[in-house]
């Protein structure tokens, strides 16, 4: 995407400013974006595993670039990836869960910073497939 350098620079802000606030926001940071991309992986691979019931097994003459082996290949990268991702965000769940001394204001702001990314997330990919 043409927007790669403001993803960059919002990747960077979106990592200092929590870090600047606390482990708590950090953490939450963390959980909210990893749990956006896995969201996101799952939807890539639906579409990819669609995509390789509608193509033929390789070796009835079409290319293996557009066989359904080719495709299987990225389905276990993209699903590695993600299960990767996935294991992040249970790290920073497990790291930044809320004690019992935690009040409500802060758990509320967590939950709404949270929010916050997981909206800004939605809108940069629909602007990065937009540009």
């Amino acid at each position: 995407t043409r927007l790669l350098p403001l993803w960059r620079a919002c990747g960077f802000a979106l990592g200092f400013a929590p870090a600047m606030v606390g482990e708590r926001a950090l953490f939450a940071t963390v959980e909210a974006v990893e749990t956006f991309v896995e969201e996101h992986y799952d939807e890539q691979l639906a579409y990819l595993r669609d995509e390789a019931d509608r193509r033929p097994a390789e070796g009835d003459g079409r290319s293996a670039r557009g066989s359904v082996d080719g495709v299987a290949e990225l389905v276990r990268v993209i699903a590695a990836c993600r299960d990767d991702e996935v294991s992040h965000k249970l790290d920073a769940a497990s790291r930044g869960s809320p004690s019992e001394a935690q009040s409500r204001l802060v758990a509320g702001m967590l939950h709404a910073w949270a929010r916050m990314i997981d909206t800004g997330s939605r809108l940069a990919v629909v602007a990065s497939r937009a540009v």
